[in-house]
């Protein structure tokens, strides 16, 4: 790991790349590309999924408590924290607190890619990059997904450069996404690789937070059943011929074409070959190794957890595309950075640019049917103490689908009285 990428000394640029002038501007760009992505959760708040059937629902009938609780088999610190934050807040206004939260944690963990000295490449262009992913915008603005983002944190802690300090970041990005996310299990090598050869106190005190998070999740994913199903891994190994295509050629065309068809197929191995030769031309190169190995494995995970024959990037299971396609992103950016060939530095910029065309016809959601949350909960706390009521939450943005959120009267009256701004 003392590679000479690891050991970019600071330098006048890179101070200047942390003013805190340029850091306001990239978090308004961020946030307009927020907005464009996801402008009507902000606009038509809503609560969805397991955010209200099980992060409220718990934080409502057993408090605190509830924090540490694993939803389908795994902690999800950040979500359960914006969610109980908001809720402290506001129960009646929680959907638009809680958005307006998860927001601003979405735009610190970019910001974080953007700036942080890590041994990638490309800057302010990575982020871009990240809010641009050619799928759904499933992940972007919900509490819910920002263990999605928070994962990214973790890799960002694994490939810090040798030397440039940020110890006490590393640890808080480690703890942030690595109690929040599985994906801790995919950057445990590069953390165990790191302390091997750097050797230092601060790299082995890193790499044993990073094993503490990944034994917790573990002990998680362990004792629910539901997380370790091999049913969708089954289903994916039924129909591995579509991992191509699917989650490697659908970055730069799935949008276009069919996503198993011979376009997507082609786009996938010239992918495939793109990557290869700059890995086999430029074998100093640690970034573009790292970079390769959190791609495989951030497929073989999505691969394991979704059936492949019914995930789409645009229209089911689009969140298991999210880590595939930023990483793809990465790696095809640090081969335009990096790579000493200068065809395939320009065969990367090309894909690149094929693949921001490509999230074109992906760029905004539909946006959700209304199911009055705010009238709800009223409705609620109106009701008989023991009398159940249903408030309705979002699956799919289809109100005839919607999920159910099941309380009592006193339940939401003891909420509202201890939600500060309802109390007030």
């Amino acid at each position: 790991m003392k590679n000479d990428s690891l050991r970019v000394p600071l330098d006048k640029s890179a101070v200047n790349a942390l003013s805190p002038y340029r850091i306001a501007l990239f978090a308004v760009l961020f946030l307009e590309l927020l907005f464009v992505r996801r402008a009507e959760q902000l606009l038509n708040p809503q609560v969805w999924v397991e955010d209200g059937r099980v992060v409220l629902h718990g934080l409502i009938t057993e408090g605190a408590r509830s924090l540490i609780e694993p939803v389908n088999g795994y902690l999800i610190a950040i979500a359960r924290l914006i969610s109980s934050v908001a809720l402290s807040i506001t129960f009646v206004h929680y959907p638009l607190v809680s958005t307006i939260l998860a927001w601003l944690f979405i735009v610190a963990v970019v910001l974080a890619i953007s700036f942080s000295p890590t041994i990638l490449r490309g800057g302010v262009l990575l982020g871009v990059l990240t809010m641009l992913v050619p799928s759904d915008a499933e992940v972007f603005g919900l509490p819910l997904y920002t263990i999605w983002w928070a994962a990214l944190l973790i890799f960002l802690a694994a490939l810090w450069q040798y030397r440039r300090g940020g110890f006490a970041w590393r640890i808080a990005f480690v703890l942030v996404g690595g109690l929040s996310s599985p994906a801790i299990f995919l950057a445990l090598p590069l953390f165990l690789v790191r302390a091997w050869f750097v050797r230092g106190r601060q790299e082995i005190v890193v790499t044993l937070v990073a094993l503490a998070c990944g034994i917790i999740q573990f002990q998680s994913v362990r004792l629910d059943p539901s997380a370790t199903s091999t049913t969708n891994l089954t289903a994916s190994i039924r129909h591995c011929y579509d991992i191509l295509p699917k989650f490697i050629g659908d970055y730069l065309v799935g949008n276009f074409v069919p996503q198993t068809g011979a376009l997507a197929i082609t786009a996938g191995v010239i992918t495939i070959v793109t990557v290869l030769a700059a890995l086999l031309l430029n074998v100093r190169d640690v970034r573009l190794y790292a970079v390769c190995y959190l791609w495989a494995g951030a497929v073989a995970l999505s691969v394991a957890r979704v059936d492949i024959a019914v995930a789409d990037a645009a229209k089911a299971g689009q969140r298991y595309f999210f880590l595939p396609f930023v990483f793809e992103a990465w790696l095809l950016l640090q081969i335009a950075f990096s790579a000493r060939q200068r065809p395939l530095r320009i065969v990367a910029t090309v894909m690149l640019v094929l693949a921001t065309a490509n999230m074109l016809p992906v760029l905004r959601r539909a946006p959700a049917d209304d199911l009055h949350w705010a009238a709800n909960v009223t409705a609620c706390a109106a009701s008989p103490d023991d009398a159940p009521f249903i408030i309705p939450i979002e699956f799919n943005g289809d109100a005839k689908l919607a999920w159910k959120l099941r309380l009592t009267g006193a339940l939401c009256r003891a909420q509202l009285h201890r939600s500060l701004v309802d109390r007030l």
